[in-house]
């Protein structure tokens, strides 16, 4: 009988070494995926499949914006900074001194952390709004600030907002 719960455990312990092996491999293999993409140029694609056909410069989007509430349209940007946590939301640039932050439809699709920098089309609905100090502070806390950066934001502030139903990054 002894050696049966013997035998039982290392059968266990040789099928959980097996089962980690397998899970790290295919981490593994994913990650070496994306970087033969990238170094091939080969676009990944988040959220709705979208192409860069009639798309403009993201800095277009402010004249769009002084007349227009919200406007439907296909950005290319470069992507600026990620929510460290779960690439739940990014950056893009719109000038030398304005960003705009891009948030993914129904929370559906997320992009990877090291997006920063990557060439980007985005589409979606681009707006201006108000978004709370509250708000801005989960943000902050997002980005990895400080706890004194995040207790200075008291204010609410008016914001580029965009809401990308695909995100389609070289």
């Amino acid at each position: 009988n002894k050696i049966m719960k013997k035998l039982s455990l290392m059968f266990l312990v040789v099928l959980l070494a097996f089962g980690c092996n397998e899970a790290a491999n295919k981490a593994a293999d994913e990650k070496n995926a994306q970087m033969e993409k990238e170094a091939q140029g080969i676009p990944e694609i988040f959220g709705k499949e979208i192409t860069a056909e009639g798309a403009i410069e993201a800095s277009e989007i402010l004249n769009k914006l002084e007349t227009e509430d919200s406007v439907f349209v296909i950005l290319i940007t470069v992507v600026g900074a990620v929510c460290q946590q779960k690439g739940c939301w990014m950056f893009v640039p719109l000038n030398a001194e304005t960003d705009m932050r891009v948030k993914f439809k129904d929370y559906d699709f997320f992009v990877p952390l090291n997006s920063e920098g990557r060439k980007t089309v985005i589409e979606g609905w681009a707006f201006k709004e108000e978004t709370s100090a509250a708000t801005l502070k989960h943000y902050a806390a997002d980005e990895g600030k400080t706890e004194e950066e995040i207790e200075a934001i008291v204010e609410p502030k008016v914001e580029y907002t965009f809401i990308a139903d695909g995100v389609l990054m070289n």
